[in-house]
């Protein structure tokens, strides 16, 4: 039941019967094979469907087989019907007064089923579900239409020719083919027009939902969902300090600001030693089962190791911690893919190489890891992968922080006259845009460096409590302390990697700049999952396909002009009142107390800002 290659077979088996069935009731019994396999599948409808294991793969697998098999039968069933009735030098050519039997016939065949329908009337609005006289009026005008009357026709036709020479038995089957094909036609073409207007004018049809309607409804739902992952991102110490104007200008269904982490909250969200989750996403991750569940095997396979190395000592520590290094950056590897699929990174922005660039720096870094035992260090990798390097940073920083040891005041004197040479020329705004891209994707490739970083530490530690628990219950004998000296390393070298990145970000991006860009990026992780929301509502049924692509135009032209919204931030001249107080203050701040500790007042007027 829970295999997969069962399932398939299930339907194979299906088929095969439905087939089995034919053949032998048509080829050796005589029989005929059409009513055969309606009949079997009553049958299995009705007593076999417990014995499916997957009904909705083997649903989807019929309908597709339906509708091809019904589209081959109607095309093939219409050439032979024209092909019998209308060519002389194969049977009988129809002739006028058979299309006037056709009209008659086809009256008879609507009152008939107005007969017996009428007949049984009293027992089918008594019994099951019931019935009413309009459902009983409209079963009655349905008429001869299905693949079944089709097919029967064909197997009258195609056995009397194949069984006799007679040209009067061949007339005959002829015309009844003629006949039956006939009154498919035109209740395809005369009742199959008609049904729907019949069906409203019989209060059977259900009305559409007004386009209205469903878009209030649907926006609805996007705006409590907007509210919750605002919510959400907001409880990241990563996002704590995004501009929700930002948000609500770039994303859209954005109404009221959720409540921010507090300071408290912050402090408790921080990855204990106890493993405690930082995040929703970490959260969410940690409940993932990461690459098929062969990481967790590899940390029980190294506590048996540990347990082995103690008794005879076939395994090294160094062996046990390599391979520990591997199961982290599996992890970390995990961790990306995951981040890929809530929206944190996407594969076709900045043309994929901020994803690119996170997956080569972990199999680069599980080569070295392999091939030289050294400690992690996978953020070098990411700075190999960067156009500039850390060394080079203060060249194409936007806004410079002031040095250590430099006056701050002479330091931000000195940037605002670059800038105003600069911005002087062409090349020089061509270049402070080029600067601008690598700032930002920079700052994106360490925060999403940083919390997949988190989210493997956070994995590997859950791995190894779990195996702890078992260890309390006497299941390992205390193999477990052992190894946790190799675990503490391993997350040691990680939050070292953490650290780094962190100092990337201290170093070369101003206060100002992060929140711009952590903004921009925090609105481009609601838009894509907006737009999954949207696109699972639209197979759900819940919004109609025209509104959907239309919304989905929409979000997809939003997060285009995200990024250009954060260049133009990242590159406005002007300095607002938030930036310009966070100079302000900065400045004074240091300015004011020297290396001897004595204060020196300095005043906003001595500084060149009168451009801001």
């Amino acid at each position: 039941r829970l295999e997969r290659e069962f399932d398939i077979l299930q339907i194979v088996v299906g088929l095969s019967t439905a087939y089995l069935c034919f053949y032998v009731c048509d080829q050796i019994w005589n029989m005929s094979g059409v009513v055969a396999v309606v009949t079997c599948g009553m049958i299995v409808n009705y007593f076999g469907r417990g014995m499916i294991n997957d009904e909705k793969l083997m649903e989807s697998y019929l309908v597709l087989a339906e509708y091809l098999l019904n589209t081959l039968l109607f095309t093939l069933g219409g050439v032979i019907w024209a092909s019998i009735s209308f060519e002389d030098t194969l049977s009988y050519q129809i002739q006028w007064i058979d299309w006037g039997w056709l009209i008659v016939l086809y009256i008879l065949v609507l009152a008939i089923r107005c007969f017996q329908v009428a007949m049984f009337y009293p027992i089918f609005s008594r019994i099951g579900l019931k019935s009413n006289w309009s459902e009983a009026a409209f079963l009655a005008y349905g008429g001869l239409r299905g693949a079944v009357g089709v097919a029967l026709g064909l197997s009258l036709c195609r056995y009397v020719f194949e069984k006799t020479d007679d040209p009067e038995k061949r007339k005959m089957a002829a015309v009844l083919q003629f006949l039956g094909g006939g009154v498919t036609l035109l209740s395809l073409t005369i009742n199959g027009a008609t049904a729907g207007p019949i069906l409203k004018k019989l209060g059977l049809a259900k009305p559409p939902q007004k386009s209205s309607d469903v878009k209030i409804l649907f926006e609805g739902k996007a705006k409590d969902f907007i509210y919750e992952n605002i919510a959400e991102l907001y409880d990241e110490p990563r996002f704590k300090n995004v501009s929700f104007a930002v948000l609500k200008d770039c994303v859209p269904f954005v109404t009221k600001e959720p409540p921010r982490v507090s300071a408290n909250a912050e402090e408790s969200q921080s990855i204990p030693t106890s493993g405690v989750l930082a995040s929703h996403s970490a959260r969410a991750f940690n409940r993932r089962t990461a690459g098929d569940g062969a990481s967790y095997l590899k940390v029980v396979d190294l506590t048996k190791h540990a347990s082995s190395a103690a008794e005879d000592g076939l395994f090294s520590e160094s062996e046990m911690l390599m391979e520990m290094r591997r199961v982290f950056l599996e992890l970390l590897g995990e961790a990306y893919k995951f981040q890929l699929e809530i929206g944190e990174l996407d594969e076709k922005e900045d043309s994929g190489v901020l994803y690119a660039m996170l997956r080569d720096s972990v199999e680069l870094a599980i080569n070295e890891v392999e091939h030289s035992q050294g400690a992690i260090h996978d953020w070098k990798w990411t700075e190999k992968f960067r156009l500039f390097p850390s060394s080079n940073s203060s060249s194409f920083s936007l806004r410079e922080e002031p040095k250590a040891g430099q006056d701050p005041v002479s330091s931000l004197n000195s940037q605002i006259s670059a800038a105003k040479s600069e911005h002087s020329s062409f090349v020089a705004a061509a270049r402070n845009r080029f600067r601008a891209r690598c700032i930002r994707l920079d700052v994106l490739s360490a925060i999403a460096f940083q919390q997949g970083h988190k989210m493997a530490e956070v994995k590997l530690r859950f791995y190894f409590n779990r195996i702890d628990d078992e260890d309390d219950d006497g299941t390992n004998h205390g193999t477990t302390r052992r190894i946790k000296p190799i675990l503490d390393q391993v997350l040691e070298e990680s939050q070292t990697q953490v650290s780094k990145a962190q100092e990337m970000l201290d170093k070369e991006v101003g206060r100002r700049d992060l929140e711009v860009i952590l903004s921009h990026y925090c609105a481009r992780i609601l838009i894509r999952r907006l737009m999954k929301f949207t696109e699972q509502n639209a197979e759900d049924g819940l919004l109609g396909k025209i509104e959907a692509r239309n919304y989905l135009i929409d979000m997809d032209q939003r997060v285009r002009n995200v990024m250009a919204k954060t260049l133009e931030q990242l590159l406005s001249p002007e300095c607002d009142d938030q930036h310009l107080e966070q100079v302000l203050d900065s400045v004074l701040e240091e300015g004011n107390n020297n290396e001897n500790g004595d204060k020196t007042h300095l005043h906003p007027q001595d500084l060149q800002i009168e451009n801001c």
